[in-house]
């Protein structure tokens, strides 16, 4: 059974608004592993990118050496355990004694959480964070944090345990996030689809072994990395199977590491320990495997990135008739629907990236995927849009009924040729959309839908743009690629967009009232990428960039008062 993310997407929305920056790790980071492993495990830091060290054993000067030298540093730490040996746990038995489990086998004097009890667990395993980041951890590898399979508390089942699992780890998740570090899953493959948008890589042993591998696509297809290892088994297989699942994996051997992957230059072999005493040499002999490195393409598609400052023509919609250029802009909306395909494609073979509009967040009578399947949309509506003759909000509460529905509409578009999707009306929450339900009811769901659009937007290579919807940003940013705004400089509402610029994702702003001068200098502040509409036309706070041409358009969107007659009198009829 899926877990409802729901549940777990109340504690999105009740997150810290503080959250830092924090580093990025795409699909195909090479790297090292000097944290874990069997006792004999050696690795070189030679050309290796990431770097997993183990916080507690490695010197705060060592992890600025590494970062110093380029690599990002990563820090291993049981967030699923009480480990009596630790000096955190010395210094407050009595706190940590309180959310024990069960006792671990494998390991003495290690014991499970009790994942039940996670206001207790909140402030210790935060101050465990608080060291990562104090010394200068970029980001954090959790250990078990698959209490939930393992009969780690009393009386509990895996079923039972299970809703806990995934509301710890994604408070995990958002606490890394807060203090500006990087998390990675560590194994708990059973939960890897609910929490892959959450985590910022995944980190396995032995998924080749026990033919788990499947499982990391989640990761992949978000193009976030995914650290493998095995201790057994033949190189040539393992890498082949790494290869496969675009994993950078290694293999345990006798005298240490081998990797299905090779070093990047010019990172150094840092001087390296695994322990306070003394250093121990990279021996760089030891890599010499010449298997070829797995290709690290995500499966779909690499999407196309969107940086704050980028040049933008709206054809797609507005407040009448506007007319808009495209010589010199970079990125081009349209209409999914009323664009032809030609067009479309003339457009990317002139040098620019095409968004398609469309409404993911409503039913539109007059569409004809509506037409030829109104049974199946009417069972996802909720209550009719007051603006908009024809146009029914969905009910958000009914996902796994709208996901086929709306998985098609995405298919449109990545068959038409669309370089990502602007999805219109996802803000149901806010607009007593469905009956019986008020804004703290929906907004969980509205969450759960908005993340959902993300994932298969992404996972058709497409990337995609948070329409409005101020009252989320906080919540989804992570997951958007770009956002596109209306009329925020009239409502002193543009702050709210500013996640976006933060982690240099492009704003597209329109404003439909005001003076150029004022909405320019405003945008400037805010760098979004402003358009006043004066009527005729659309005037920029920007300018084009050369050498992109002209591309033959036709403006297809009809003024708003001209579509609401036509379908009133549709409807009429």
């Amino acid at each position: 059974m899926m877990f409802d993310k729901s549940i777990a997407l109340v504690l999105v929305a009740m997150a810290s608004s503080s959250t830092e920056a924090y580093k990025r790790l795409p699909a195909g980071l090479t790297w090292t592993n000097n944290a874990w492993g069997d006792e004999n495990s050696k690795d070189t830091t030679n050309g290796m990118k990431v770097v997993d060290v183990d916080l507690f054993d490695e010197k705060e000067s060592r992890i600025q050496q590494l970062k110093d030298d380029g690599h990002i540093v990563i820090c291993y730490i049981s967030t699923g355990t009480v480990e009596d040996w630790r000096d955190d746990y010395k210094s407050n038995k009595s706190g940590w004694d309180k959310i024990k489990g069960q006792k671990m086998d494998e390991w003495a004097g290690e014991t499970w959480l009790d994942i039940t009890k996670l206001d207790l667990i909140k402030p210790l395993m935060s101050s465990r964070f608080q060291i990562a980041k104090d010394k200068g951890c970029d980001g954090i590898e959790g250990d078990n944090v698959d209490c939930y399979q393992n009969n780690c508390v009393q009386g509990k089942s895996e079923s039972d345990l299970k809703s806990y699992q995934i509301a710890y780890n994604i408070w995990q998740t958002e606490e890394a996030h807060r203090l500006g570090m990087s998390i990675g899953l560590k194994n708990s493959v059973g939960i890897i689809e609910d929490l892959a948008p959450y985590y910022d890589f995944g980190v396995n042993e032995e998924c080749v072994q026990w033919q788990e591998c499947d499982y990391y696509k989640h990761f992949i297809d978000l193009d976030k990395a995914v650290f493998g290892t095995e201790y057994s088994g033949k190189l040539s297989n393992i890498c082949k199977e790494a290869s496969k699942q675009h994993m950078m994996t290694k293999l345990s051997e006798s005298d240490g590491w081998v990797n299905c992957f090779n070093g990047v230059d010019p990172l150094p072999a840092t001087l390296f320990t695994s322990s306070d005493d003394e250093p121990k040499d990279d021996d760089d002999s030891k890599d010499t495997d010449t298997t070829p490195s797995p290709n690290p393409i995500n499966t779909i598609a690499k999407k196309i990135k969107v940086p704050s400052l980028m040049t933008w023509t709206n054809n797609a919609w507005g407040d009448g008739n506007e007319l808009d250029r495209t010589s010199g802009m970079k990125l081009v909306i349209v209409d999914l629907f009323d664009e032809k395909e030609s067009r479309i494609q003339q457009l990317k073979q002139d040098g620019h990236i095409v968004i398609c509009y469309i409404s993911t967040g409503t039913t539109e009578d007059w569409r004809d995927d509506y037409r030829n399947n109104k049974e199946a949309w009417k069972e996802v509506e909720g209550r009719l849009m007051g603006d908009w003759p024809g146009e029914t909000w969905l009910d958000i509460r009914k996902l796994d009924a709208i996901k086929p529905l709306m998985s098609a509409r995405f298919a449109i578009a990545k068959n038409k040729g669309c370089d990502g999707i602007e999805g219109d009306n996802v803000d149901c929450y806010q607009n007593n959309c469905v009956d019986g339900q008020d804004e703290d009811d929906l907004r969980p769901h509205q969450i759960a839908y908005n993340i959902w659009q993300t994932e298969e937007a992404h996972r058709y290579g497409m990337i995609i743009g948070l329409k409005n919807s101020l009252g989320l940003v906080k919540d989804l940013v992570d997951y958007y690629d770009f956002a596109v705004n209306e009329s925020c400089q009239r409502w002193n509402e543009c702050q709210y967009l500013q996640p976006f610029e933060a982690v240099d994702k492009a704003i597209f702003g329109t404003e439909y009232s005001g003076k150029l001068s004022t909405v320019c200098k405003k945008a400037t502040t805010y760098s979004m990428n402003t358009k006043l509409s004066t009527g005729g036309e659309w005037v920029n706070c920007f300018n084009g960039i050369n050498p992109l041409p002209e591309t033959e358009f036709i403006h297809l969107k009809k003024p708003n008062y001209i579509r609401q007659q036509e379908l009133a009198q549709h409807h009429q009829n």
